[in-house]
């Protein structure tokens, strides 16, 4: 059975565009079960990358308000973030982040880093 060009073009095209869309959702993260202690308020002088017991990369920063949370993942290249001066740097491609809300300070990435729920217990920063 011979597949025509046009078809296989179309076939192509179709797969690229649901790959993309499926890089490029925002959906919420699962980054592992509420009540998971990641840090403590002590843990956070700096902003902190680490995993949860499910393996998810995370960055938790403490804010005026509180410590927030991040996924440690850029959107654009899928490389853990690290803190560098006073932004979150993506080390595949250059992007920064904002450490305390996780916004796209310096492309190429466009897209924020996916917030991840917590709150403290005490001492402790859990998910929620």
């Amino acid at each position: 059975m011979s597949v025509s060009r046009r078809l296989a073009l179309l076939a192509t095209a179709g797969g690229i565009a649901a790959l993309a869309g499926a890089c490029s959702s925002k959906g919420a993260i699962d980054a592992g079960p509420a009540g998971e202690v990641v840090a403590t308020r002590a843990d956070l002088d700096t902003p902190l990358v680490t995993k949860t017991a499910n393996g998810t990369d995370i960055v938790i920063v403490a804010t005026s308000d509180g410590p927030r949370a991040f996924s440690a993942v850029c959107p654009h290249a899928g490389c853990v973030v690290r803190p560098k001066d006073d932004v979150l740097d993506c080390p595949c491609h250059g992007s920064w982040f904002d450490p305390a809300t996780g916004a796209v300070a310096r492309g190429p990435a466009r897209e924020n880093l996916t917030e991840i729920p917590v709150t403290t217990a005490g001492d402790d920063i859990v998910l929620q």
